[in-house]
């Protein structure tokens, strides 16, 4: 019975003389975690800013719902047990974000750099400057440290991070959709030259344009934006090329006041592009590669089109970019499992899709230019 009491007696002795340690160790603590995911500094860092897109992948958010959970540009508010938030304090755009952050057992800052490491991947670090009370102090001692109890977590929410870029940046898909014949159409355009680099601002701006023409004179437009390249030229980089809005016909006086023309329809190959026009490259390659092995030939007389179907700036993913080159049939072939894809289409070729999770570079100087470099299209 002594015994017992002398073993309760230095258990209790022990508890106390852990609890003092533990209280009297400092309350302040800074931890870190570090991660290089896809995406340039530009890329990352905007979508990191945006509160709103914290819940896919900041581990803590990813079991709220919108019942207890919201966000706006400044804070991000959620309550599971109690309410908690963190709000956006000071940032230094494109190099990093700070902010307060109100958890369950400490309050504290937390800090985002962002490093590049190359042009397609950006070191993303996190640091957690927080001050405790005795009992996450408790929790903190028995994981080993604060570095312990909170670093998993920060390398997970990391890692969720990188999975969400790579789903909203830099997935794609690429097919090829049979040889199908392109109906007529009717269009307003405005023709550009302008450098390889330039070309996606000029078309959107092209783009815009249009609209507002369209919109003074009571157009209707009928279906997506595309394009027509002219010309490709590798010696001067430069590209001219017409941005078409398509509209319905309209009366002869009209139709000379704002300049409307005509598409005429014609066999050609069609491939889609479903993810950032970063991938422009490899699906015109795809395309020419797809004639290539086929009993089809380009037609270099024809037009050669891009069709915007759909434009997603917040989630390129969802983007969708139709591809058409004028071709014509040159000796009949039977092929099995051609598949058609309306009622216009000739069934020539197997549908062939090619699937890609890699960062490629942009359009720029590839088999497309070595093939329509210096030809008019």
């Amino acid at each position: 019975m002594k015994i017992f009491k002398y073993l309760l007696l230095l258990f209790l002795l022990f508890a106390i003389a852990l609890t003092v340690f533990i209280a009297t160790q400092p309350s302040s603590f800074e931890i870190s975690a570090s991660q290089t995911v896809k995406g340039n500094k530009k890329v990352v860092f905007g979508f990191v800013n945006d509160l709103n897109t914290w819940q896919k992948w900041f581990t803590p958010l990813q079991n709220t719902t919108t019942q207890n959970y919201s966000a706006d540009s400044s804070a991000i508010e959620w309550n599971i047990t109690e309410k908690l938030n963190i709000k956006k304090e000071q940032l230094v755009h494109y190099d990093s974000i700070n902010c307060t952050i109100n958890e369950y057992d400490f309050k504290g800052k937390t800090t985002f750099i962002f490093t590049k490491k190359n042009d397609t991947e950006t070191i993303v670090t996190w640091r957690i400057n927080g001050v405790s009370d005795n009992k996450l102090k408790f929790k903190a001692f028995l994981k080993g440290g604060f570095q312990s109890l909170f670093g998993g977590k920060m390398k997970q929410s990391l890692k969720n991070l990188n999975t969400v870029l790579h789903s909203t940046f830099f997935k794609y898909e690429i097919s090829n959709d049979g040889f199908v014949t392109k109906t007529n159409a009717t269009y307003i355009a405005i023709t550009d030259t302008i450098s390889f680099d330039g070309f996606d601002k000029a078309k959107e701006k092209n783009i815009a344009t249009l609209t507002q023409i369209g919109k003074q004179h009571r157009l209707t437009f009928n279906n997506s934006p595309f394009v027509i390249f002219k010309t490709w030229n590798m010696a001067t980089k430069t590209t001219i090329f017409k941005t078409c809005l398509p509209i319905t016909p309209v009366n002869d006086s009209l139709t000379k006041i704002v300049n409307a023309q005509q598409l005429t329809g014609g066999l050609s190959l069609k491939t889609t592009l479903k993810g950032s026009y970063t991938y422009r490259e490899e699906a015109w390659n795809t395309a020419f590669k797809a004639i290539e092995a086929s009993n089809y030939k380009e037609n270099k007389k024809g037009e050669y089109i891009e069709v915007y179907k759909t434009a997603d700036a917040k989630i390129p993913a969802n983007t969708t970019t139709e591809i058409y080159i004028p071709v014509y049939f040159e000796t009949p072939k039977t092929v099995k499992n051609a598949t058609t894809t309306n009622n216009d289409s000739i069934a020539a070729e197997p549908q062939v899709k090619i699937r890609r999770d890699t960062v490629k570079r942009n359009f720029s100087t590839t088999e497309i230019e070595a093939k329509i470099a210096n030809d008019s299209l």
